[in-house]
C-alpha cells in the first residue's frame, strides 16, 4: 500500500517516535496485503477463463496432437470446424475455458470414442510429462497395442511413431507387428 503525502503528514503530526511510526506503517502494509482482492483486479484476470476467439483457427500443435491420438486429416479439419462453431455458440460461463488445448484434446478423445475407436494417449510419467513427447522409445505396451490395432485396421501410420512396420528400423515391438 502506498501512503499519500497527506496521510504521512498526519501520522508525523501525531509526534510518534520513529519506532512507533514504523510499526504503524507496517500494520497498515500487513492489513493491505491480507485484504481480499477486488473482483476484476489485474491479478484476478490472469487466472480467469477465456472465450474462444472469434477468429480462431486450428493451431498446428492442436492438429499434431489430434493426429497422434489417431484422427485422420479429414477428421481433424471437420472436428476443428465443429469445435469452433460449438464453442463460439456457447453462452454464459459454459463458453469459458481455462485451457483451450485441453478442451481440444478432450474433444478429440470424445470423437474417437463415439466413432468406436480407441484414442492413442501418451502415458503420463511421474514428473507429469506425457510419454509421446519423449518419443516412441518411451511408449508403453498399452500405447503400442493401441497403435498396432489402429495400423491393422486403417493401414495408416503416424511418422511420429518412427519408421512404419515392415521397415527394419521400425520401433514397434515385434509382439505387436
Amino acid at each position: 500500500m502506498t501512503f499519500t503525502t497527506t496521510t504521512l503528514r498526519k501520522l508525523r503530526a501525531l509526534g510518534l517516535d520513529q519506532a512507533t511510526f514504523d510499526a504503524v506503517l507496517e500494520i497498515f502494509e500487513d492489513a493491505q496485503q491480507s485484504k481480499p482482492k477486488k473482483k476484476g483486479c489485474a491479478a484476478d484476470r490472469a487466472e480467469r477463463a477465456t472465450r474462444l476467439p472469434e477468429d480462431w483457427a486450428l493451431p498446428a500443435e492442436y492438429s499434431d496432437a489430434a493426429q497422434k491420438m489417431g484422427l485422420r486429416p479429414t477428421e481433424i479439419s471437420r472436428e476443428a470446424m465443429k469445435f469452433k462453431n460449438y464453442w463460439l455458440n456457447q453462452a454464459g460461463a459454459k463458453g469459458l475455458k481455462l485451457a483451450w488445448p485441453r478442451t481440444w484434446s478432450n474433444w478429440c478423445i470424445s470423437m474417437l470414442e463415439r466413432a468406436g475407436r480407441t484414442p492413442i494417449l501418451p502415458e503420463i510419467s511421474p514428473n507429469g510429462s506425457g510419454g509421446a513427447s519423449e518419443g516412441p522409445e518411451a511408449f508403453t505396451d498399452a500405447t503400442w497395442a493401441a497403435i498396432s490395432r489402429r495400423f491393422k485396421r486403417t493401414g495408416q501410420w503416424n511418422p511420429a511413431y518412427g519408421p512404419e512396420p515392415g521397415r527394419m528400423d521400425c520401433k514397434m515391438p515385434e509382439a505387436y507387428l
